[in-house]
């Protein structure tokens, strides 16, 4: 069966993807009196923060995370939207802009292309709907869905409880955790089919509309370029598949596909859009809606988007100030002041403030020298993903013409995100974990980055060349046929815009050669957990070997859903103890407190050189007494515990 076909079955969790990740913030924009591209463009960050949002409100209201809430949730957005659409038209006696028709389907249609290319990479890549990702990340994202599913609460002050439930709350952004649980609960799939089914979304939807819309905001309303950001947008091995696979940290892939639409809100907050379909106040009001969804799918985004800022707000300073015919001196110094009081609270932000404090403290060795960095980045090809030669030139074509247009601000974007990679990448010196620290100066996620500016750079490079051919008539047709045939050139030489490259990068995680967690008979055996374990018997397994993925395979609770967590003292005494339960009572009267009836023990397969594994070390009960096989599973046997009576 090929990885396409293998997905058949998964359609009701594709559809229910992308109806939560469209259908709210769909519902919301055109109350809002959005159309056309920007009302699509702006769908998955509106739907995102009524998710996110709408978790946080459900403990508080006494309602469940699910269908119900965030029905309610999307009324209530909506109703507010309109409300607020009505008041603008008022102050501005207009109503938002919107394309010709023929300009909207063209945009579409380009969206379409590029949203098959981006699903058969994702496709491909995973092989199959139920594809398990093999990372240390994965397996946290995962059993906090089922544990959303579970208890109803996907709060971003909650879910932080899931390594550490002893505590009441306990803050982590779950705003990607939120849509999952949702997909799963529509769709009736477990976690792991959900949060695939939402990686191909994220790449097919939210990823190319959001391009899209940047290059409509940035570079016009000519079709043929809305037509290339479409078609261009899913040809990037560093985004949006990188960080679907490496970690795996969906959070963060969600939160960067996000970044193309935000940052297209905020090109029109700082009136540097062209032809402008939002206007400065809509575009503050979106701005503002959109930023919880930003948060809570990952804070460093929004850091990356204020990041971008800092060379917006000279540009709109210098556009406010270059269109007065007499510009006035007190009013010039207020606005420069502005930006300058911008500028250093993105540095005090990014630098000392306590919010990123944690994260500075992650430090990354670098994986290269700064000049190899500097080569993968001119190259479009961070982390050594494969280089997609033809979109990585057109990149730095359209860089070129950027810095020597009106649009230069957009190529100062990409250098800025040059800057911080080639540090996260290159450098180990104190400057590099000091500017990338919200990043946890990880050259991955801020690798991720390069592709937000270099599509719609990608789509000004390709105009240049289609204009030039015409000026030096290499092709003696009109504009339209260069560009038609300049597009279906870049399609065929980029090999189908990279689409077995970009599959390479996301399978790398899920099938790696080494350091597997739980490969198919591991799975097969967790997956048979509902019908061996009675229902309310919690399972313990040092979470290094695989049983840790079994809460999320399964509706049983595991004692230690993460490979790191505060597991209270009746938990930690099990990690280091429960082998000796037939002669410690006090190991039976904590096994009885946690409702532990059952261990899944055997080698681990994972990082096995980590001294942390050593933290479970009382969970390897093969042979001693007390312990009834139950059933096994490549390297993992279920044992029941007998040493505790019934």
């Amino acid at each position: 069966m090929t990885s396409l076909a293998a997905w058949a079955p998964a359609w009701p969790a594709l559809l229910a993807a992308a109806a939560v990740l469209l259908v709210p913030g769909l519902a919301t924009a055109y109350a809002a009196g959005l159309r056309g591209i920007p009302a699509w463009g702006l769908a998955a960050p509106l739907s995102v923060s009524i998710a996110a949002v709408g978790a946080v409100l459900g403990p508080f209201v006494g309602m469940r995370w699910g269908v119900a809430l965030a029905l309610l949730v999307t009324a209530v957005s909506a109703a507010l939207a309109f409300g607020l659409d009505l008041l603008l038209r008022r102050l501005q006696g207009s109503a938002p802009g919107s394309d010709r028709s023929p300009t909207r389907l063209l945009a579409l249609a380009g969206g379409a292309v590029g949203a098959v290319f981006a699903s058969a990479s994702v496709m491909v890549g995973l092989r199959r709907p139920d594809a398990v990702a093999q990372t240390f990340d994965a397996v946290f994202h995962l059993n906090a869905v089922r544990y959303a599913m579970t208890t109803g609460d996907a709060s971003s002050l909650d879910l932080g409880r899931v390594s550490s439930p002893q505590q009441a709350h306990v803050f982590y952004p779950a705003a990607w955790h939120a849509v999952t649980a949702l997909v799963a609960e529509v769709a009736g799939v477990a976690p792991p089919t959900a949060a695939n089914a939402v990686s191909v979304a994220t790449a097919a939807l939210v990823w190319v509309s959001g391009c899209v819309l940047l290059a409509r905001q940035v570079l016009g309303s000519r079709p043929f370029l809305l037509v290339a950001a479409g078609v261009l947008a899913p040809g990037f091995a560093a985004a949006p598949y990188m960080l679907m696979s490496y970690g795996t940290v969906w959070p963060n892939a969600l939160g960067t596909a996000l970044l193309p639409a935000c940052l297209a809100a905020l090109v029109s907050l700082a009136g540097l859009a062209r032809e402008d379909l939002l206007g400065r106040r809509r575009a503050a009001l979106v701005t503002v809606a959109v930023m919880p969804g930003l948060v809570l799918a990952h804070p460093n985004v929004v850091v990356a988007l204020l990041a971008w800022g800092m060379v917006l707000a000279p540009a709109a300073a210098r556009r406010l100030l270059g269109d007065r015919s007499v510009v006035d001196d007190r009013r010039a110094r207020l606005v420069w002041g502005g930006v300058a009081g911008y500028v250093l609270v993105v540095v005090w932000l990014v630098i000392w403030s306590p919010v990123f404090a944690a994260t500075r403290g992650t430090n990354w060795p670098r994986r290269e020298s700064i000049p190899q960095a500097a080569g993968e980045w001119l190259l479009s090809a961070p982390c050594a993903v494969p280089v997609a030669a033809v979109l990585a030139g057109l990149v730095l074509v359209g860089l070129v013409t950027s810095l020597r247009s009106p649009v230069w601000w957009l190529g100062a974007c990409h250098l800025v995100t040059a800057g911080l990679w080639v540090l996260a990448a290159g450098s180990d010196a104190p400057i590099s974990q000091m500017l990338t620290g919200p990043w946890y100066n990880d050259a991955f996620r801020l690798g991720a980055l390069i592709p937000v500016t270099g599509v719609p750079l990608a789509v000004l490079g390709l105009d240049w060349l289609v204009d030039q051919a015409g000026w030096v008539r290499v092709v003696p047709w009109t504009h339209a046929h260069r560009a038609v045939l300049a597009l279906l050139a870049v399609v065929l030489l980029s090999q189908g815009l990279s689409v077995r490259d970009n599959a390479h990068v996301l399978s790398t995680w899920y099938y790696p050669s080494r350091d597997v967690l739980a490969g198919p008979r591991e799975q097969a055996l967790l997956r048979r957990l509902d019908a061996l374990v009675p229902a309310g018997s919690v399972v313990a397994g040092s979470p290094w070997n695989g049983s840790v993925l079994g809460q999320a395979l399964s509706h049983r609770q595991m004692l230690y859903p993460h490979m790191l967590g505060r597991w209270g003292t009746d938990g930690t005494l099990l990690a280091n103890e429960l082998v000796d339960a037939s002669g410690d009572r006090a190991v039976c009267t904590a096994a009885r407190r946690l409702h532990v009836g059952y261990v899944l023990d055997g080698p681990s397969g994972f990082w096995v050189t980590d001294p942390r594994q050593r933290w479970y070390a009382g969970l390897h009960v093969a042979g001693a007494p007390g312990f009834q096989p139950v059933a096994s599973g490549g390297r993992l046997t279920l044992y029941r515990i007998t040493a505790c009576g019934s």
